[in-house]
């Protein structure tokens, strides 16, 4: 790196001269003009960087401002939530700049706190082993690292790939650099709304840190100690709370511990700050409390992320958030901090409707588990039930259906299993093998109702050299040197439409091979690199599982389940964003939709009504031609009676059996008024005819009285994250299978 360092110094001299001067110094050296395209790429990332955290920022406070979400989808702690901001480094930055903290001022550390023994003392030098450490391989050589604010750093070779493509020799070095985690962990946590909910953890760190700049003791280094804990029990050995009295013990969720080094405690800071947040949001008249707005946001936030209402956020009594102190073993200087504890709900896997005494026995142990047992009608029906999987017992099944509407079933999982006559579940086995088993049996509805023999799952991997360490028989890893087994297993298979595949570096356009097999035999195909959201935590899980497989082999089901679901989207919002847009990154040529049809989800260009007469284009017409990108949208028509077919496109023979449909709720209207259907919940029941799920979506929050009470609903935001921005068909079936509705619809 010492030649980055020697022309980054003779910049800066060079930028000491007047503006004309300093052109022409530049542009005498081939190296520094290189430089000069190279800082300026970096600024554009870093505004666009900006601009797309902010504008999830907004879309939190849209959400919250107008419906406060009961539904949520189950990601990784690490990968997908806390990583993701460390990596911003813009963000840290400028956090907290106007007070001369910038990010070369700030430290993160983030540890791991896994059920301790009672007589296990925690101190300052025990709580590192908790500690996570970090691999850097730089050319050859690796260092360790425990602030995991070198991921953005090490990103860098990422955020500037339009940089390399232009020249990478200056930068050489920067390609060499890998960081990954010494001992990889993973903890699933239910997050509120996907992305929306996990920016309101960010808002929550984003507040705390401001006050300790603001209000701290600011000297040295801002060190910030993010602390799970998997127990309340944990939390204990290492936290004060003010009122010094344990907070209900749930088994349903984990817990976060924030502390930061400029937060000394004097002069009972905690309990004056503990009384602020005991203020309610609303006055007794009606009106909003102004005052201490900044420690309000840290509240509204709290709450949301820990899934429950506005009306619990408005008490004085509240659990879902704490504040006191750190025990003075937490810090090296023995010195007593302000710290605060949240809530993180746990996933929620299975919802079991049944009366078998069997189940009912095992209820209260279930839940530490993720499973909830039911076994009364009223009580499946009166509220939202946020679970992955509904298991209805063969005991049950008849009075399900007898009162169960289709409204009620917005508010249930969308995923729904019914025991067959002759099935007998082994109720008494592990409570993770229930879970899996009847996961197994979701796939299964979906193997029939495709009328597929078998379903081949393979993932390819150049960087994870692992054991085979699921027990789902349908998927197959393969490790490092074994790509021609995986080439020649993948193209052997007979079975049409069979395969879901992903393989790390590994393009469609790069393997001849490949080409024909993913119009033809391959269902679903992605690329998977360590940008991708969905690959990073895949990796994670699959490289750090140890003794209990439980993770990997959810997540093995989820990705097949992912594979299988075809995906159509009505919006001309993302119909225009691409339409031009192209997948360098999957090879020359290579068209943005391609990328998207291999993954299964397809976009279309506009709806024809059956009359010919009308139709809604969301791109212009180039003369009497359709422009060559426009063929590989597809074109959808609505018939008179309602109905909906796919009849242009280039990949139109792969949508025989769409099972989610996302429809912009603007043209959803425009459809009913051109249809004067008798009701618009009539209009979605033909639909579902053929396609199981339809999901209204919109921006800036949901629009009340006009979505249909037989569909569940989505933020535009998110569908545009998981479709335009970073594209992952996992993610987006997790958030359409996810999506439940309110009590009031």
């Amino acid at each position: 790196m010492n030649e980055f360092r020697n022309v980054i110094s003779e910049l800066k001299q060079i930028f000491k001269k007047d503006e004309k001067e300093r052109l022409k110094e530049i542009l005498k050296k081939e190296q520094l003009f290189k430089l000069y395209l190279f800082i300026n790429t970096l600024l554009d990332t870093f505004r666009k960087e900006y601009i797309a955290y902010d504008q999830k920022r907004m879309d939190l406070v849209a959400r919250i401002s107008t419906e406060w979400t009961k539904w949520g989808i189950g990601m990784d702690f690490l990968e997908s939530v806390i990583f993701p901001y460390l990596k911003i480094a813009v963000i840290h930055q400028f956090l907290n700049l106007s007070e001369q903290i910038d990010i070369q001022r700030t430290n993160y550390q983030v540890f791991i706190l896994p059920q301790l023994k009672e007589d296990i003392i925690l101190n300052s030098q025990k709580l590192k082993e908790y500690k996570v450490k970090f691999k850097v391989s730089l050319n050859g050589n690796e260092y360790d690292t425990d602030n995991p604010l070198d991921l953005a750093i090490c990103s860098a070779k990422d955020i500037l790939k339009d940089f390399y493509e232009l020249d990478n020799s200056l930068f050489k070095n920067l390609e060499s650099i890998r960081l990954e985690k010494k001992s990889p962990q993973y903890y699933f946590i239910h997050v509120p709304e996907a992305d929306i909910g996990v920016h309101s953890l960010y808002a929550v760190i984003e507040g705390i840190v401001r006050n300790a700049v603001k209000h701290g003791e600011r000297k040295g280094t801002l060190i910030v100690k993010l602390i799970f804990c998997e127990t309340y029990e944990e939390v204990k050995k290492l936290f004060i709370p003010v009122e010094n009295k344990d907070i209900e013990k749930k088994e349903d969720y984990y817990y976060l511990l924030i502390t930061c080094s400029f937060d000394l405690i004097k002069n009972d800071l905690d309990k004056k700050l503990w009384n602020f947040f005991k203020q309610g949001i609303i006055t007794e008249t009606g009106e909003i409390q102004p005052e201490n707005w900044g420690i309000k946001e840290i509240k509204i936030s709290a709450g949301y992320f820990a899934g429950v209402g506005l009306e619990a956020v408005d008490t004085p009594n509240f659990d879902f958030l704490m504040v006191g102190r750190t025990r003075k073993e937490v810090w090296e200087d023995e010195k007593e901090r302000l710290a605060y504890c949240i809530k993180l709900q746990k996933p929620r896997y299975l919802l079991i409707f049944s009366s078998n005494e069997d189940v009912k026995g095992r209820a209260k142990e279930f839940e530490r588990y993720g499973i909830k047992v039911i076994s009364e009608i009223k009580e499946l029906k009166e509220k939202t039930w946020d679970y992955e999987i509904l298991y209805v017992d063969k005991n049950k099944t008849e009075e399900f259906e007898k009162n169960i509407e289709e409204e009620d079933k917005m508010r249930l999982p969308q995923r729904v299993v019914y025991a067959d006559e002759t099935e007998d579940i082994n109720w008494n086995q592990n409570p993770s093998k229930i879970i899996l088993g009847i996961y197994d049996k979701w796939l299964e509805v979906w193997k029939r109702n495709k009328s597929l023999r078998s379903i081949k799952g393979m993932f390819y991997s150049e960087t994870i050299n692992v054991e085979k360490k699921t027990d789902y028989q349908d998927f197959k890893l393969y490790k490092k040197d074994m790509f021609t087994d995986f080439l020649t297993d993948m193209i052997k298979t007979q079975t049409r439409e069979t395969k879901i595949v992903l393989a790390q570096h590994k393009t469609v356009s790069s393997i001849e091979s490949l080409k024909s097999e993913v119009k033809k035999q391959i269902l679903f195909y992605q690329q998977g690199t360590a940008r991708d959201k969905f690959f990073s935590m895949f990796s994670n899980i699959l490289a750090g599982h140890s003794g209990d497989n439980f993770g990997v082999n959810l997540l093995m089901r989820k990705f097949i389940e992912s594979g299988l679901l075809k995906v159509l989207i009505i919006d001309e919002r993302i119909t225009q964003s691409v339409v031009n847009k192209m997948a360098p990154e999957e090879g020359p040529n290579i068209h943005f939709l391609d990328k998207l049809a291999w993954m299964g989800i397809f976009v279309a260009s506009g709806v024809d009504f059956e009359s010919g007469k009308e139709s809604l284009d969301f791109v212009e017409k180039r003369g009497n031609t359709w422009d060559e990108n426009l063929k590989k949208f597809l074109r959808v028509e609505i018939r008179k009676d309602g109905c909906i077919e796919v009849t242009g496109g280039e990949y139109k023979e792969r949508t025989k059996d769409i099972d989610i449909f996302f429809i912009h709720q603007t043209k959803f209207n425009e459809i009913y008024n051109k249809l004067r259907m008798e009701s618009k919940e009539e209009l979605v029941k033909i639909w579902k005819e053929k396609i199981p799920y339809i999901i209204v979506h919109s921006g800036r929050g949901k629009p009340k009285g006009e979505k249909p009470k037989n569909t569940t609903f989505v933020g535009y935001s998110l569908l545009q994250n998981y479709v335009v921005n970073e594209p992952s068909k996992f993610y987006l079936v997790q958030m359409a299978l996810g999506a439940k509705e309110e009590e009031n619809g």
